[in-house]
């Protein structure tokens, strides 16, 4: 620090906020500010810096906190507020077909259909995407594809014609197989889903476990 008379080096700690007027230049003063805790000023070619202090056993941060890379928490999260921003939701379905048609997979009730019924077709809440779907069949289902559909505004049913499909051969009985889908799988708030499954035998008792992806904006 130069001491050619440019700068004030006394440290003052006081219980307001100082003003850029009452700091001479290269002065410290620590300040007790109402709800933020401690902060330091000092003014460096006319501008004035202020470093945030918190209590030890507070540890909070009083305004907002930018991460820009990845945060990792050893503990566990409490939210007083709501939380935005990409979540992962799943859904559980379950069913019984013996047949070896393409049917869609419903969301409220246990049946599986030939034809896209009210309960096999879901509005997304939020924009996101199909990330995966695992599928537990009763009987070897074999080779199976697992379609998804959606439709936008002004069409009553999802397009037929999948969006994405994944094929798996589930060789094995009661036995957990995963389909994977791509950012191909996207869909905006408002779109209308489906889910369907073309195995190449009969299924039975279905266990079917839909995982997305939702851009959640509250």
């Amino acid at each position: 620090m130069p001491s050619n008379g440019n700068y004030q080096q006394n440290i003052v700690l006081r219980r307001t906020p100082p003003s850029a007027e009452s700091l001479s230049e290269g002065q410290i003063v620590f300040a007790l500010a109402p709800n933020r805790g401690m902060s330091m000023y000092t003014k460096r070619n006319g501008q004035i810096w202020i470093s945030p202090f918190y209590k030890q056993q507070e540890k909070q941060v009083i305004n907002e906190l930018e991460v820009k890379n990845s945060a990792k928490f050893l503990r566990d999260i409490n939210v007083k507020g709501n939380i935005s921003g990409k979540q992962i939701y799943w859904h559980c379905h379950t069913a019984s077909y013996s047949g070896t048609s393409k049917v869609y997979i419903a969301w409220q009730r246990s049946a599986l259909s030939t034809t896209q019924e009210a309960y096999s077709k879901y509005i997304a809440p939020y924009d996101g995407k199909l990330i995966q779907v695992l599928a537990r069949t009763e009987s070897v289902a074999g080779s199976t594809v697992i379609g998804f559909h959606k439709e936008d505004d002004g069409t009553a049913d999802p397009n037929s014609t999948a969006t994405e499909s994944i094929t798996v051969n589930m060789s094995a009985a009661n036995t957990t197989y995963e389909f994977d889908f791509t950012a191909t799988s996207s869909f905006n708030k408002g779109d209308i889903l489906a889910l369907s499954m073309d195995a190449t035998n009969a299924v039975n008792d279905t266990i079917i476990t839909s995982v997305w992806e939702f851009d959640i904006v509250i």
